[in-house]
Formats: C-alpha cells, structure tokens, sequence
C-alpha cells in the first residue's frame, strides 16, 4: 500500500494511521477482500452529508442552525485521517481510531458520543 511520499508530512500521517488501525485492530491486518458497490471516497460522502445539512439545518429566516458547526467539527478528524481512502473500507475499526484520537484530545465523554453519532450518520 502506498502511503504517499517519503519524508512528506502527509506520508508520515498516513503512516501514523495505518499503525493506530494496526494496534487497534490487537496488531492483525485487516481483511481487503470486501467487494463494496461503489469506488466513493470518504471525504466525497462527507461533502454529500454536509451539503444536505447545510440546507436541513437552516433557520426559517435562513440562517444555518448551530448543528451544521457541529457537524464540522465532528467530521474533521475524519476527513484529516481517512479523507483520501475509500468509503467501503470505512468501518468499526476506523471509527475506533477516530475515537481515540477524541479520548488522546481530552474531550468528554458526552462530546466524543455526540460526535461519533454524527459520523455514523454521515455513513448511512
């Protein structure tokens, strides 16, 4: 698997998430052979969700609603560590991940369930 280029920010990144997904998964690969409909990015099904939020959460004078500036926080680490992988592979143990980068940013407990609420959302 190619985790950009070497020596690069984003290569590193992309390195640091493949090993938190590693540990988290009791330091087995994950199974690739999953056959999934559709070659969608993650980050194309994050600006499909938060477009149609943009235009649900609006105020009747049409002014957006304070849901759409937390529907952005909660879906930033997301797109920072998944953005360019595909939507299929997105699952449980991505989510986990996210999670913990949440738990490692000190939020509480409520915050991290109401933001991991609004990632499933965005996936279904």
């Amino acid at each position: 698997m190619l985790l950009g280029r070497y020596g690069t920010p984003d290569g590193r990144a992309e390195y640091l998430r493949q090993i938190q997904e590693w540990e988290a998964a009791a330091r087995r690969l994950r199974d690739k052979s999953g056959s999934g409909a559709f070659g969608r990015t993650v980050i194309e099904v994050l600006l499909a969700f938060t477009c149609d939020a943009d235009q649900h959460y609006r105020r009747a004078d049409g002014t957006p609603t304070e849901e759409i500036k937390k529907i952005m926080c909660a879906l930033r680490a997301v797109k920072e560590m998944y953005g360019h992988t595909l939507a299929r592979d997105f699952g449980r143990l991505a989510l986990r991940v996210i999670r913990e980068r949440m738990i490692a940013q000190g939020l509480a407990r409520t915050l991290i369930n109401s933001r991991i609420g609004i990632v499933r959302r965005a996936f279904k």
